[in-house]
């Protein structure tokens, strides 16, 4: 069975850790528009990483997947939270919401990987996807892309 996701969420999470280890505190609380910082990008990570366990966890005790928010409404309703956390606190969440997710993910048994991907639901389990388009929006804003 191939989980070359395990191997993209191991890079794609230490690339985010470079990252935004280095950021500033005026570049976590950079602009990105719509509403959007910097920082309220990765408690955005952190709360989707963190669902993603939620998810895994609630589909392994059931045998059944759960059914998901609409995430357009999810992230528009959580943003003003988001927005109010301290930067740092953030990107904390973010590192330990990332570390938290893929090593329980790499630790799934075949058989559940297997009914999970026959789903279509690989973004559960390939957590890069999601990191890697806002690693490098964050890139670009602050001039590193």
């Amino acid at each position: 069975m191939d989980r070359s996701f395990t191997e993209r969420n191991d890079r794609e999470r230490a690339r985010l850790r470079r990252l935004i280890e280095s950021l500033s505190d005026a570049e976590l609380g950079r602009d990105l528009g719509d509403g959007w910082t910097v920082a309220a990008l990765l408690a955005h990570l952190a709360f989707w990483d963190r669902s993603a366990l939620a998810v895994l966890e609630t589909w392994q005790h059931s045998g059944a997947p759960p059914r998901t928010g609409e995430a357009d409404e999810i992230n528009a309703a959580a943003l003003p939270t988001w927005r109010a956390l301290p930067p740092r606190a953030a990107l904390e969440g973010a590192l330990a919401a990332a570390d938290a997710v893929d090593a329980r993910i790499a630790a799934l048994p075949p058989p559940f990987v297997a009914a999970i991907l026959a789903t279509g639901r690989l973004r559960t389990l390939d957590r890069s996807l999601h990191r890697q388009a806002h690693r490098e929006a964050i890139e670009r804003a602050i001039g590193g892309a």
